[in-house]
């Protein structure tokens, strides 16, 4: 049997979502044990590792509102920055989710030659 569609959560590794930032919002990706633990040191939350319907990841999945809930107190009180770099060099896999302007002058978008001028047929140049 396939698992369900859960929105923007893996449907079945939790947590992996959809995060809210001071400034907008990210992804997070703790989908083992292992990075879920380091995901609570990161929050200085280590009771989020004592919570029986989180101990494993069956129970995080069937449990991921209350987790989420959770871990939107913590990523709340500061912005995207902020957290993509507090949880990278923690080990947990994380990334922004940009506006269209923020995802234009980001710096892996400029260094990978993606935002280009192009000349339009009726419209002349555009950048």
């Amino acid at each position: 049997m396939l698992p369900e569609q859960a929105g923007n959560d893996h449907p079945t590794l939790m947590p992996t979502g959809v995060f809210e930032t001071s400034d907008g919002f990210m992804n997070i990706a703790a989908t083992n044990d292992r990075q879920f633990a380091r995901l609570a040191a990161v929050f200085e939350d280590p009771a989020m590792l004592e919570v029986e319907e989180w101990k494993t990841s069956r129970l995080r999945g069937i449990n991921r509102e209350s987790l989420k809930e959770r871990m939107n107190s913590h990523t709340r009180t500061n912005t995207k920055a902020y957290w993509v770099e507090k949880l990278n060099d923690g080990g947990v896999p994380c990334g922004p989710i940009n506006t269209i302007d923020q995802a234009l002058t980001d710096p892996q978008i400029a260094g990978l030659h993606m935002n280009r001028p192009v000349e339009h047929p009726r419209l002349g140049h555009m950048e």
